[in-house]
């Protein structure tokens, strides 16, 4: 009997470990977002040399609406007429260190706009 209880148990413990380790570390991704330079072009998610590329604001979140769209563009860099962001490969950054620095990104404009609800 108390074999089957353990072993009733097993599957809802790896469940709970699996999604637990899932979950994308915001204080870590922080931590990259400025050990890897983003945050001397990106401080506080605007962008100093185009407002056109800042991590914050509307016009980001509907270019920017997954997660994914962002990791491409992190990926692959970018270049235009007033602003190059590097790419930065999986040798630069790993996948999981990447999805810690997109989910830190993403914290960027919720205090964007409790700021803005505060004033």
């Amino acid at each position: 009997m108390i074999n089957r209880v353990v072993w009733l148990f097993i599957p809802v413990f790896l469940m709970y470990a699996l999604s637990a380790s899932a979950k994308n570390d915001i204080t870590r991704g922080e931590q990259l977002f400025r050990a890897k330079k983003c945050a001397v072009c990106h401080p506080s998610g605007e962008n100093i040399l185009s407002k056109d590329h800042a991590l914050i604001g509307k016009a980001f979140e509907t270019r920017y609406s997954t997660d994914n769209a962002l990791i491409a563009v992190i990926r692959q860099g970018l270049k235009s007429s007033n602003a190059s962001m590097p790419a930065f490969d999986k040798q630069r950054l790993s996948d999981e260190e990447l999805a810690d620095v997109v989910a830190y990104i993403r914290t960027l404009g919720k205090k964007d706009k409790a700021a803005t609800k505060k004033s």
